[in-house]
Parts: C-alpha cells; sequence; structure tokens
C-alpha cells in the first residue's frame, strides 16, 4: 500500500519486528513486540499496521494482568489502537481484525464476527482473517464451518502456529484427538513452547487419557499454565497429593488471571460446586476463558446434565448459533 510505501525505512523494519515477535505466542515475545511497535511509533507517529499490532501486543500482555480494573483498562487501550489504526486507514484489514479478537475477550461476539467480516471483504481470502473467523465459528459452537475455513487458512499459510493451535482446539471439541496431535505436534516443532498450541495439546491429552503425555509436555516448566494442566493430569493419575499441590500453588498465585483455569480444574476432579464458585469468580474477573465456556470439553464433559452449566451458556450468550 502507499503507507507502506512512504514510511520511514526504520519504522517499518521495527514493525516487522513487532509483528515477528507477536507470532511467537509468548509472554516475553508479545513485550518484545509492544517495545519494538513503540519506536516504529515513535518514528512513524501515523503508520496504521504499527496501530494494530500494538493492539494485538497489549490485548495478550493484558491477560497476565492482575486485578479487573486494570485489565479492563489494558484492553480499552488495546481497543484504543485498534480504533486508531482504522481511522488513520479504514481500508486496513488488521485494523478490524484485531478489534474483533478484543470483542472476543470482552463476550461481543456479534461485533467480534462483524468486525471480521469487513476484514475480510477488504482481503477476501486473507490466511490472518480466516483464522479468526474459524476461532469465532468454534466459539459459537459451529465445528464444522470453523474446520473447513481454519484448514483453508493453514493451506494460504501453512506456518502459522496461532491458527494450528486453533484447529487443534476444533479436533479436541469434536473428540477427534489424533486429528488434534498431529496438528498440534507440528506446530510446537515452528514454534517450541508457544503457549497456545502446547495447552491445548495439554487439554487433547487430558481428555483421551494421555496423562503421562501431559506431565512429559510440561516437565521443568514452573507456570501459571503448566500448574493448570499438571493438576488435571495427576488427579487422573490418581495422585490426588500431586494434584492438590499443583492446584494450591494455582490458586496461591493465579486467583486473579486463572479464575477460568481454576474451575475447569475442579470441573475435571469433579468438584462442581467449587467449580461453578470459580467460574462466577471468573466472570466478574472479565476472564477471557469465559468466551470458550461451550466448545471447553474439559468442563462440558463434567457438567453436560448439570442445569448451571445451561444456565452459564445462555447467560454468555452462547446457547444458540449467531450468524
Amino acid at each position: 500500500t502507499s503507507a507502506v510505501k512512504n514510511i520511514d525505512p526504520e519504522a517499518y523494519n521495527l514493525y516487522l519486528l513487532g509483528a515477528n515477535f507477536n507470532r511467537q505466542g509468548k509472554i516475553g515475545s508479545w513485550r518484545l513486540a509492544k517495545e519494538a511497535l513503540e519506536k516504529s511509533l515513535s518514528i512513524s507517529p501515523n503508520f496504521a499496521p504499527a496501530y494494530a499490532e500494538m493492539a494485538e501486543s497489549i490485548l495478550y500482555i493484558s491477560e497476565g494482568v492482575q486485578g479487573t480494573q486494570e485489565l479492563d483498562a489494558a484492553r480499552a487501550e488495546a481497543r484504543t489502537f485498534a480504533n486508531k489504526a482504522i481511522s488513520l486507514d479504514p481500508q486496513l484489514a488488521d485494523g478490524y481484525r484485531i478489534r474483533s479478537f478484543i470483542s472476543i475477550f470482552t463476550y461481543d461476539f456479534a461485533n467480534a464476527l462483524a468486525d471480521i467480516k469487513k476484514a475480510q471483504q477488504l482481503i477476501p481470502g486473507d490466511s490472518k482473517n480466516l483464522s479468526v473467523l474459524g476461532h469465532i465459528l468454534m466459539i459459537l459452537g459451529r465445528y464444522e464451518e470453523a474446520s473447513t475455513i481454519l484448514t483453508e487458512a493453514i493451506v494460504l499459510d501453512p506456518l502459522s502456529v496461532e491458527t494450528m493451535g486453533f484447529l487443534g482446539e476444533v479436533y479436541t471439541s469434536t473428540n477427534q484427538h489424533e486429528k488434534t496431535e498431529t496438528t498440534l505436534l507440528r506446530a510446537l516443532q515452528i514454534v517450541p513452547r508457544h503457549l497456545f498450541a502446547q495447552t491445548s495439546l495439554a487439554m487433547s491429552y487430558l481428555l483421551n487419557n494421555k496423562y503421562h503425555e501431559v506431565i512429559n509436555l510440561y516437565h521443568n516448566q514452573n507456570s501459571m499454565w503448566s500448574k493448570y494442566a499438571l493438576t488435571m493430569a495427576y488427579f487422573s493419575q490418581g495422585n490426588t497429593q500431586r494434584s492438590d499441590q499443583y492446584l494450591n500453588e494455582l490458586i496461591d498465585r493465579s486467583s486473579l488471571t486463572a479464575a477460568y483455569q481454576i474451575a475447569t480444574a475442579y470441573a475435571w476432579r469433579g468438584e462442581t460446586d467449587l467449580a461453578f464458585k470459580w467460574l462466577e469468580i471468573a466472570y466478574q474477573q472479565h476472564d477471557a476463558g469465559m468466551a470458550y465456556l461451550r466448545m471447553d470439553n474439559t468442563l462440558s464433559t463434567t457438567f453436560k446434565n448439570d442445569p448451571r452449566y445451561n444456565a452459564w451458556l445462555i447467560k454468555m450468550n452462547l446457547s444458540g448459533e449467531q450468524e
């Protein structure tokens, strides 16, 4: 585009560096992306694509923010950057795409769909737009459509680990665990320890009774995500003491950022009242995990006959299909 052609070369290189860091799917890389993009915008303050990438960095970094007010403020900042990108260049598909993702995290699925469809109109057949559309359809339980669209996105961009993660989640939600493993193991070859791909693979292993594989997957890791997965794996192995240890550590260290995962862990252990208690906490904390309530088989396998689960789906506007 003309905006790229006229941009300062250093600002453009910093933008590309930030975009590359954003794709690596790790907390540290998102912070590096933000630093590079801040430098890019200091040189070229009207470069719309850098604002869109900055919005993405801020959004993902925000998921580690403690405190509901702080989280809401970070998401609002991400939306401000996305809106700035769109105001500078109304034809910039990436602005609408990232704003769509922000709406997912704030449970606004109708606007998420509207924005990603706008992005598609601007660049038909773009792999990144297809990836986000497939992700939204998965959240809404439209698995067949999601699978078709995400597969198409991977054909267009075979190295997109994020898209592979989304497709793996679709396979997990439809109990196609062999396909999940094939897809996500390939993703982790491209970007080892990619946060979303690794977590999705762990959940598939759990649902497929491969508890030892979960333990191996998180060998020598000490993150919130490892404690979450290991709580469930050790419980299923019958090692309640180790499961309790990891769950207590998860609650002690991450109750402000991982309430949804705590709820899921309790559900996996069959402690449904505590699971619903933590779902309410997650909702009050505006936890992005709540957006995945419908497609999360680690929850639904426990809750499928509990009327409280259906009540939550209705409350989250996830009980029916949205066009």
